[in-house]
This record gives C-alpha cells, structure tokens and sequence, in this order.
C-alpha cells in the first residue's frame, strides 16, 4: 500500500493510488466507465506536437468519463442504483459466466511503427524494451535520449495504464515529474487505534499521478527521439550469438538486438530465476465512490492508514487479529472519495470478498452513504522473494527485476530512478567498446542497479518484511505507532527506499529503543527466525535471503504458527495459480471475485459472507482458547 510503494492507488494514484507504489504502490485496477474518445488528428510529422495541443481536451475528457459516469460494477452504461434493476442482482456471482466485453481506454495517435528491416541480423538495434509501462518507456526516453536506436514491443502500446499511482511529492519533484499531478495533499495521517493520542499526522505532501499526462510526457519524449513501437506480444528471446540476442514476436518475426529488457512487471515474462519466487503479497480492494452526503475525510489531508478494527463484526474481528487490514483514503470533494481496504502484506494473501467485507463494514460504522460506485480497484503486488539470477543477458527493471518495496509495496519513484542508472550503465558499455560482448555489457548493467547498498537494502526491508507478517493486529499498531514518530527524514527515507544501509541499522536501534519491554520480547520472537539469513546477507550484500523460518528456532517453539505455516500456504496456492500477479485483475473477469461489492453495500455482508464461508471462500477464524461463544 504504500504502494504502493501501491500506487495509482495505494499503491507503486488518479482516482486511487497507491503508494509509489510509488506505487504504494504495481497494483491491478478496475476501471468500469462508458466507452469514450480521446479526439485527436493524425500525427503526421511529430506525435509530440499532437499530444501537446490535445493535452488540455484529452484531461478534461479523462476527468468528465470519471467523475459523471453512471456505470456500475460490470455494466458499462447502466445507471446505478436499486431502481434501475427490475429485480434485484444476486451478491454471489459464477464470474465464469458473466464475462462482458469492458472498452479498452486508449490514446487515439499514430506511433512510429518499426519498419521491415529493420531490428535485422545485418541490422540490429541496441535495446528492445518488452512493455509500455512506466518502467519500459522510462527506460526507451532515457536511453533514446542518449542517442541509442530503441524499439519498445508492446500489444498495445497507445492503451491508458489500467493501474493508479500515489507518490510522495518531493520524490516526484525530484525526478523532474512534478507536472504530472493530477491532485496533492499537503499532510498525511495515520491513525493507530480509537482513543486519545491515537493519530500521527505525516508532514509530507503526497499526490496522485495523472496517468494521462506521464504517459503523454514520456511518450512524446520518447517520439521525438526516434523510438519506434511495435504491437506484438514476445514468445520469447534466444542469446545464442555473444553480441546479439533475438526477440521472438509472436507474429513470427524476430528482432536482433545488442540488449533486451523485460518490463513486463509482475508477469516476470524474460528475466530468469534459479530459485523459487516465494514473495508476500499486498493485496487492496478499492472503490472511487460518490456519496449522498458530504462523507468525514477532511479535504486537504489523505488518510495513509487507519488501523482500527471496532467497526467489524465478531467473525471478521477475529481473522483481522492475525490477518489485519487497513483504510487507505483520498478526498477529491465533499462527496467524492476513493476508500480501499489493504492488507499490508500476507503470504499467503487476503483475498478480496475479505476485502470487501471489511471495508463495507468500515463504511457503515462511519456512516457513509454511497450513490454510487464509479471505479473499482483490485490491487495484488508480489513483494519480496528472491532476485532475478543475477548476472543474465536479459536486462530487467521495475516488478520482474525485484524493485517493489518488501516492506511497503512502492515502487514507481523507484523505478523510475532505477531508469536512469540502468541506461546510464549500458550506454557506458556501448560507447566503451563492449558493443560486441553482450555478457559484458549486461554484467554492468545489473551491477549498476543492484550494487552492494542497493543489494543491503532489499535484504533489510525483506527482513522486515518477514518480522511484520508475524506480527498480530497487537503489534502492528505498536510498530506504525512508533515507527511514524522518528524523524521525516528517517521513517520517509525507508518508504521511498532512499536511506542508506548505515542509516538502516540506525533506524532499526531507535526502533528498538524506543520499544516497550513487552513489544521488544515480541518483536525479538518475530524477527529471530530469520536474523541469521539477514545477517549473512546483509554483512556480503548477497541476494540470497530466505523467506523460511529459522528452522532451529522453530525447534524451539520461537516461531508462530503463522510463520511456520506461511510459506508453505503460498506453495499450495501456487500450484493452482502460480503467479495471480501476472495478469491485470478486471471485475469481469475475476476469479479472484465472488462478490459483487454494490450488492454487498445494499443487502448486507452476514449473509453473503457466510455463504462464502460455506462455500470454502473464506476459512473461519479459528478459535482461541479465551474465546467464548460462537466464532
């Protein structure tokens, strides 16, 4: 969420966001919305000089399908609310049967195309960059800039991005994207639990990115400078030669060029892994909703987190001990927020009618009406697990090359940073005469943006990353409330995985100081399964950390269930879906899904929970040895 490091919304955004996720972070969106044109003429000479004179029409366009769609959940065009359905929807759906065709949002300009011959054996190219995202036209406008011949390979390389991004303000600024807000809030506040002193106030400002003008700002950027776009999906790639690799295209072609770089994301389409990629996973449900009265999230201030729990239900209560969620909020007008319930981290994940459930709760206690739900947002992040095999020819940046946050889901600043380095390092290699030793090359490539500090680092937050799935609702809420009463440099400087090792260990002594004695004992137990992997790690700035518990503690009785149990949870999962991330999740066609969340809101959740539960969706919480009455 914090992405997203989650992120258009948290997560590493424009209605939602999450955190960079940034990109609190690479979250999976919905959008449900009437189809709609961008205008714009045939771009003859220059694509920029298009994009520059439709800016303006093209945002107004973005805003009004937005803000005044009458859409719901999966039908495009339907008014929302009871009255317009003859009778009532039921809240369970069988997703396989319910599969409408959703509009594809797209900008409406001609790219420069890669010709035949070109990319040829006798002919190659120096890097074909597999994805259009932010990552992947970071990368073509960076490298393109520095006079490499680029060609970006995308399916549909003019289609808006699906996910939101939320970013901290003065990571963005200093990146040079500070006109790319599309709204900013001057302060954050997390709130811990109910009661006096309860509350952090974060004097940070953090802002939403305007998809629409950062994929217009790279671009035309990346136009101007000679890429060229070609609409395909990549089968695969081949290394065989020692100074040119061949991308295989899945129309049959295949490109020749010095370096290819996968960014796919969470797909992992190219990059290789020797090991097994067993990461967490932050998973957020989130709605852009419009109210009937004015709702209580104060305008000039986004709510980062809010840990309560008093507005659940005994059952659900129960399963946020071990498993808890929280609000993450963006206040547009008095009657217009995105709200999104979010599990920090959890392997394996919360899944979303859980989600749902939690936030439709949270909602009544608070007293929000809904009129209507404009936009859905299904957000899923791998984070954590291990690096990409480290040298190999297939260059790697963003979600495939490990760079989402473990401890917090953002992304995109770092990315986008990470762009820079990785482009910087291969035209060093080009113009050094290693053009004809292609091992070479990526060798400084992948050294460059996974050097020894930067290597600390990730160990340090897995590290983390593996202490706070330990954690119950108990500890988390005393871990964020200490956390975010260290200095803005410090607490800051770890979400935007800006702090340096030394600072690390300094963050993680003031910590622990600033403890109590009991949480201390905790927090110990949590984190000593795996300080022998840290500590090796960390000390060599290795890659290997290992996300199994220490198996000698687990002798002892130091590891919880939770922890015991976590990995080998997420290995069942996968056999059935062994990268749910891969793929953007659509409500449509969702089979993560059972709910319909509108239905939810206007029916209830005891029922259809309980269905659910019946139905193996959601795992009862399990007794404790206190408890009394029905769980």
């Amino acid at each position: 969420v914090m992405a997203t490091s989650v992120p258009s919304l948290l997560t590493e955004g424009a209605v939602g966001v999450r955190r960079s996720c940034a990109p609190r972070r690479n979250c999976r969106r919905q959008q449900l919305r009437n189809a709609h044109e961008v205008s714009s003429s045939k771009v003859s000479r220059s694509l920029a000089a298009v994009l520059r004179s439709k800016t303006k029409q093209a945002e107004q366009s973005h805003r009004n399908l937005r803000f005044t769609s009458s859409c719901v959940l999966r039908d495009a065009g339907q008014p929302a609310g009871k009255q317009a359905r003859a009778k009532k929807k039921p809240i369970l759906r069988k997703v396989e049967l319910t599969r409408p065709k959703e509009e594809e949002e797209r900008l409406d300009v001609d790219l420069p195309m890669l010709r035949e011959g070109e990319a040829s054996k006798v002919a190659p190219v120096d890097l074909v960059v597999v994805g259009a995202g932010p990552a992947g036209l970071a990368v073509a406008d960076e490298a393109s800039a520095r006079g490499l011949n680029v060609v970006v390979v995308d399916p549909s390389p003019c289609s808006m991005w699906p996910n939101n991004y939320g970013v901290w303000v003065d990571e963005f600024e200093e990146l040079g994207l500070g006109d790319c807000f599309a709204r900013t809030w001057s302060t954050a506040r997390v709130v811990i639990n109910d009661g006096p002193g309860e509350e952090r106030r974060l004097s940070r400002p953090y802002a939403q990115v305007d998809r629409l003008k950062l994929k217009t700002k790279l671009l035309s950027r990346c136009v101007e400078q000679g890429v060229r776009f070609k609409e395909s999906r990549v089968k695969g790639v081949r290394h065989e030669d020692a100074s040119v690799s061949e991308v295989q295209l899945s129309d049959g072609r295949v490109l020749y060029t010095s370096s290819v770089l996968d960014a796919t994301g969470h797909a992992r389409r190219l990059v290789e892994f020797e090991k097994e990629f067993t990461p967490g996973y932050q998973a957020a449900f989130g709605v852009l909703i419009k109210t009937k009265t004015e709702h209580p999230f104060p305008l000039e201030e986004m709510l980062f987190m809010d840990w309560r729990d008093s507005h659940l239900d005994v059952q659900a209560k129960e399963r946020n001990k071990t498993r808890p969620t929280f609000l993450y909020a963006m206040p547009y007008s008095p009657n217009l927020v995105f709200v999104e319930e979010t599990s920090l981290v959890e392997r394996p994940y919360v899944g979303f009618d859980e989600l749902k459930d939690r936030l439709n709760q949270r909602l009544t206690k608070m007293g929000i009406e809904i009129e209507e739900v404009v936009e859905e947002e299904y957000c899923l992040i791998p984070m954590g697990g291990v690096l990409p095999t480290l040298p190999q020819r297939t260059l790697g940046i963003g979600g495939t090359a490990g760079m989402v946050h473990p401890s917090t889901g953002y992304m995109v600043s770092k990315t986008l940073k990470s762009a820079k380095l990785l482009v910087d390092a291969l035209d060093r290699a080009l113009k050094s005469g290693q053009r004809g030793d292609a091992q070479a090359i990526s060798e400084a490539v992948w050294g460059e943006i996974w050097d020894g500090d930067n290597k600390r680092m990730r160990t340090f937050f897995c590290f983390g990353m593996e202490t706070l799935m330990g954690l119950d609702i108990s500890g988390v809420r005393r871990f964020f409330g200490t956390f975010f009463t260290l200095p803005v440099d410090v607490w800051g400087g770890f979400l935007s995985w800006r702090i340096k090792p030394s600072g690390l260990i300094s963050l993680g002594l003031g910590l622990f100081g600033a403890f109590s004695n009991s949480f201390r004992v905790e927090f110990i137990s949590k984190a000593l399964p795996f300080m022998p992997s840290f500590l090796k790690n960390f000390a060599i700035g290795s890659t290997d950390f290992s996300s199994e518990p220490w198996e000698a503690a687990s002798s002892v009785g130091l590891v919880g269930e939770k922890v015991k149990s976590s990995v080998g949870a997420l290995r069942k999962q996968q056999k059935d879906d062994p990268n749910p991330a891969a793929e953007p999740i659509r409500n449509a066609t969702n089979p993560y899904s059972q709910i319909n969340f509108q239905e939810l809101v206007e029916q209830g959740s005891e029922e259809s929970m309980q269905k659910l539960q019946d139905m193996g969706y959601i795992a009862p919480p399990k007794p404790t040895s206190n408890s009394e009455g029905p769980q």
